[in-house]
């Protein structure tokens, strides 16, 4: 069973939400890795949504949720769309739970979900938990094995206040949080890298000409932090 060691990070900003990830599949025991799409929109509606933990049972999440019918009157309120949800994954949670003999911690890395969309006219971030349960998050959230990396960018970079950034500033940060784990996870994750931007009720997927393009500014602003830094010595 493959095991993903993955960054998926969401950061709302001025108008909306922003969702990013690696794109790298690993086997830690056959020392294998391979590109693999971590972010998916959920048919036409405003909702994208990746998966840290086994690719199978990824996509048995994803084939569930594509086929529970989602009216737009669900995207009315948050919950709805969270009940759902939580609905659609609950069998997933019982026999990933039930196939492990004995039971032990490690089916809890099985299914780890982030999701971000549009409902009572405003950007979500919602994170569906290993142990099955559901919660939002105000202002940013990562899973995976580079998490704690991508939060301690994320509070270096100015933390909450980041949700104040118009579109362009927010794409810059959360490219710049995901490029920093990339370097720093050198075996679990890898390039290029995946976003979508859920705003106005829309979602589209960002181009990889237009992630290069904003790539090249992120490196641009990690070379000006570190010319201040020894410029002060």
């Amino acid at each position: 069973m493959a095991q993903t060691a993955t960054i998926i990070a969401a950061l709302k900003f001025q108008d909306g939400v922003v969702i990013a990830s690696d794109s790298q599949t690993s086997d830690p025991v056959a020392q294998v890795r391979w590109p693999v799409e971590k972010l998916e929109r959920i048919g036409d509606k405003p909702l994208v949504l990746g998966f840290s933990g086994s690719v199978g049972v990824a996509q048995r999440a994803r084939r569930g949720l594509e086929e529970t019918t989602l009216h737009p009157n669900t995207f009315n309120k948050r919950h709805l769309v969270q009940d759902a949800m939580d609905r659609c994954f609950a069998p997933i949670y019982k026999k990933i739970r039930e196939d492990i003999h004995p039971p032990i911690d490690i089916w809890q890395v099985a299914l780890w979900g982030l999701s971000v969309f549009w409902a009572e006219n405003a950007p979500q971030i919602l994170e569906n938990e290993p142990s099955s349960d559901s919660s939002f998050h105000d202002y940013f959230h990562a899973i995976g094995s580079a998490a704690k990396t991508a939060y301690a960018i994320y509070r270096t970079l100015g933390g909450a206040q980041l949700c104040t950034v118009p579109e362009r500033l927010a794409l810059l940060a959360i490219l710049r949080i995901l490029r920093t784990c990339v370097d720093v996870e050198l075996w679990g994750v890898g390039e290029p890298l995946a976003v979508w931007i859920v705003s106005g009720g829309q979602a589209r997927k960002v181009s990889l000409d237009e992630i290069q393009a904003h790539l090249q500014t992120v490196d641009a602003w990690e070379e000006v932090d570190r010319s201040n830094f020894f410029s002060k010595m």
